[in-house]
């Protein structure tokens, strides 16, 4: 079904029409409603001929009907046989969701009630934090618990969506600094790595750059050259 589709929280209300009232229109056939209509239903803020006043799917006459209070599609009323063949499945329980709010989690939708940590079974309709596995919500404590990758460097759960990444290893992005100076890495493009853990660039080039045998300095940049065993910058390379 296509469109809005919700319950009224408004009841069907009738009115009778009396002689030199204003002129007031049919919502559904937009003609006027006047002394030749002894009466007319007023529905969610809209006024029918009681002719008028119809299934907004299939069009079945719903002013004799004994039920007060419609479901609302495309702004019209909708019986209870349309309500209940248009109903969306709760994910959960497989049955239609005919009152009471209508929660969606992951493109799946579920009863007020009915949604809830598919670990532990938690009421999560108020929860603000909310984690998925398979597809289905999983409260924060059991996903911290069983799901969630641990940081390398502190070794407590990634809850967050934020996970960065060096050599297959997961790290919290507050986590993620330099094992030499802890300097944050979390922003940083060109990632090195140093005895297995991360490393900035200047602590990288001051373990690892070869130290020119002319200058003494280190070669952290540019081509290196090689003469008898050992290594020059390009410009103290000379004679």
């Amino acid at each position: 079904m296509h469109g809005k589709f919700q319950l009224s929280t408004q009841d069907t209300t009738r009115t009778k029409f009396f002689v030199n009232q204003p002129v007031s229109y049919c919502s559904k056939c937009t003609s006027s409603i006047d002394q030749n209509h002894q009466s007319n239903i007023r529905f969610n803020n809209r006024l029918y001929h009681t002719n008028c006043f119809t299934c907004g799917i299939c069009h079945k006459n719903l002013s004799d009907s004994t039920n007060t209070n419609f479901a609302i599609h495309n702004n019209e009323p909708i019986c209870a046989q349309c309500k209940q063949a248009n109903a969306k499945i709760c994910y959960a329980c497989q049955k239609p969701i005919l009152t009471g709010g209508l929660i969606t989690f992951d493109t799946n939708v579920y009863h007020d009630d009915c949604f809830r940590c598919s670990q532990c079974q938690k009421l999560l309709t108020y929860e603000t934090t909310l984690n998925k596995h398979n597809s289905k919500p999983c409260c924060a404590a059991c996903y911290d618990k069983k799901f969630a990758p641990q940081c390398s460097q502190c070794l407590k759960p990634i809850s967050t969506d934020k996970i960065l990444t060096c050599d297959t290893k997961k790290y919290h992005p507050d986590c993620f600094r330099c094992d030499q100076c802890n300097r944050s890495l979390a922003d940083e493009k060109d990632l090195y790595e140093y005895n297995s853990k991360p490393c900035c660039y200047q602590c990288y080039n001051q373990r690892t750059a070869p130290e020119c045998a002319k200058c003494h300095k280190l070669i952290s940049v540019g081509k290196i050259l090689k003469w008898n065993e050992n290594k020059y910058h390009e410009d103290c390379f000379r004679c």
